[in-house]
């Protein structure tokens, strides 16, 4: 299995190694012990994000006028996972009905010049709203700005053979002597302009983790191709080895990568790394996540000896969050002590040095080793609220009931309702029935009918999955207490499993496990659909107004676009060993493996 190690706080070595690289926690961090119990901690979580709406008006469009979209989506979203942390609805009305009203007045685009990183911002805070509180068109929306962000910067494979495409309007083609890899997965900085031709990780890094969380949801190929693709468009050209982080801006016609160390790109990295990692069950993405996590944690930077974390820039609390998401998917793991130690770091520093004292000790600083701030900051509550956060979270996670991430649980019956797809896996209680019928005398002719009917039932549940993503006029009154979707994963052979991998890069496995991984179809989708990249939104007002409108890019969606003239109800011959497959698990009452669950 490979490791990724911190050499002299600067270097990467890459090795192959015979087990798991084991984190431990640095010495110097001398104030990672745990203080507070949870309901201490939720207590102050709370005050903090009730104090930011005492001063901070959701709709209002001076929130944007300087630009600040990622500011604006950060303080949707430490509300909205703070109740999905904590199992609450305490925000829910105000997350719902301002991003609501938000989106019809002013999209999701900031001041012009438009750049991707503000829509595909929008795209996971309206993910995380769904996350939290199921309302169908919050989901609507993030699929739309997902779309939108496609559409205008995502650099396919074709694009990338070509030079072309990808909303711009020249050639950028990288030059020969650049490098023989693709760029295809990257997605350019600049909406408006078309001239621009930089690739950088604001954009690519989150709209990797919502592409990702899109698969996870819908278990939708088009979706882990995109993700995959911008993983892969990552470690080759974004990720600096000797540092052990990735950059910002990559430039295909100089093939110069701007490395400007910031937090947020690894947080947005750190994110998508953990829900592929989670969902495709690929230890080697998983041994990778974890050395990146030490070195990101360790990166002198943005760290001081201590642990605290004292970048300047706002980045932090999303940094936090990306921390979070591996957290959760590995729980009870190294990985996930590890994670705790640190937020327990910054969790102390914040307090002892960043909070005001009475009267205003929900007033938080900027800097997580203070000084104190005398007036309330908007940015310093709404950034340090992704470790009051965090911190009440992790608090008494040991003694969890919920198994570790690598056993499976059974899908809840919502859960399956809500994805609006067909479901890979589902509770089946009439199997036994069927079975028991299907055995008797005429077995054989019963068979046969079914047969036809999961044909038929198949085809039109896919055919209805474009019809529950419409979008609603206006949310649903009835906000029930939000609980944590359990992942879902379409099964897909693990390529690494009892392998003896020759190279010695890292790199290299990674990538190589992404060739694989993308060969690889997933069980339940055809050969068309596994294979074809998310299509493109046909009509092209919605990208341009900036108004997120719902329009779903499901597998059968990306096999229509590449097919437009087939007919949409006939049953392809390929299809058929799928279908008798569903048959057999009918007759059989067998259920598939099911998926990891991890933490809330």
């Amino acid at each position: 299995m490979l490791c990724l190690r911190l050499i002299a706080m600067t270097a990467v070595c890459w090795s192959v190694v015979g087990e798991a690289q084991t984190l431990s926690i640095p010495k110097t961090w001398t104030n990672a012990t745990p203080s507070l119990d949870r309901q201490s901690r939720e207590n102050l979580a709370n005050r903090a994000a009730t104090a930011l709406l005492q001063h901070v008006d959701l709709t209002s469009p001076s929130l944007e006028t300087g630009g600040n979209v990622q500011g604006v989506t950060s303080m949707y979203a430490v509300l909205t996972l703070q109740d999905y942390y904590s199992g609450n609805t305490t925000w829910a009305r105000t997350i719902v009905d301002s991003m609501q009203l938000r989106n019809s007045q002013y999209g999701i685009y900031g001041p012009p010049p438009a750049i991707n990183s503000d829509g595909i911002y929008w795209g996971l805070a309206y993910f995380y709203a769904y996350r939290a509180y199921k309302q169908r068109p919050l989901l609507d929306l993030a699929l739309s700005a997902y779309n939108a962000t496609y559409w205008a910067g995502f650099v396919t494979p074709q694009d990338a053979i070509d030079g072309s495409g990808a909303g711009r309007s020249g050639s950028f083609l990288p030059s020969a002597s650049c490098t023989n890899d693709t760029i295809a997965g990257g997605v350019f900085k600049s909406k408006d302009d078309q001239s621009l031709f930089d690739l950088n990780m604001e954009s690519t890094g989150p709209f990797m983790a919502l592409a990702a969380y899109l698969y996870e949801l819908t278990g939708d190929p088009a979706y882990q191709q995109a993700a995959l693709l911008s993983l892969d468009f990552t470690l080759n050209f974004m990720f600096n080895e000797t540092a052990g982080i990735v950059g910002d801006t990559f430039q295909p016609s100089s093939c110069y990568l701007e490395m400007k160390p910031l937090t947020v790109n690894q947080a947005w990295f750190i994110e998508g790394l953990s829900i592929l990692a989670n969902v495709t069950d690929n230890s080697t993405l998983t041994s990778f996540l974890k050395g990146l996590v030490l070195n990101v944690t360790t990166y002198p930077g943005w760290s001081s000896p201590d642990g605290v974390l004292s970048e300047a820039l706002n980045f932090k609390g999303i940094f936090i969050r990306g921390l979070m998401e591996a957290r959760m998917r590995n729980p009870e793991t190294d990985l996930s002590r590890y994670i705790d130690a640190y937020i327990d770091v910054q969790y102390n520093s914040v307090l002892a040095l960043a909070r005001s004292p009475t009267p205003n000790d929900s007033f938080y600083s900027t800097s997580w080793s203070g000084p104190p701030v005398e007036t309330f900051s908007a940015d310093g509550n709404f950034i340090t609220l992704d470790v009051l956060n965090a911190a009440f979270s992790i608090t008494g996670a040991s003694k969890s009931s919920n198994p570790p991430a690598n056993m499976h649980t059974t899908a809840s019956a919502s859960t399956t309702s809500q994805t609006g797809t067909q479901p890979v896996h589902t509770v089946n209680t009439s199997g036994s029935r069927v079975g028991t019928i299907a055995g008797g005398a005429i077995g054989g002719g019963l068979a046969l009918l079914a047969l036809v009917c999961a044909a038929y039932l198949w085809r039109r549940r896919r055919r209805d999955v474009t019809d529950e993503y419409r979008p609603r006029d206006a949310f649903n009154d009835n906000l029930t207490h939000a609980l944590a979707i359990e992942p879902f994963i379409v099964p897909v052979p693990n390529p690494f499993a009892g392998a003896n991998l020759p190279w010695t890069s890292k790199r290299q496995h990674i990538s190589a496990s992404l060739r694989i991984e993308r060969t690889s179809a997933p069980v339940g989708a055809s050969t068309s659909s596994a294979t074809t990249p998310t299509p493109r939104v046909d009509d092209h007002t919605q990208e341009e107004s900036g108004s997120a409108q719902s329009n779903v890019p499901s597998a059968r969606d990306a096999s229509a676009h590449m097919n437009p003239g087939a007919p949409a109800e006939q049953i392809d011959a390929a299809e058929i060993p799928m279908l008798v497959g569903l048959l057999n698990n009918l007759l059989q009452d067998r259920q598939s493996q099911l998926p990891p669950r991890y933490e809330a």
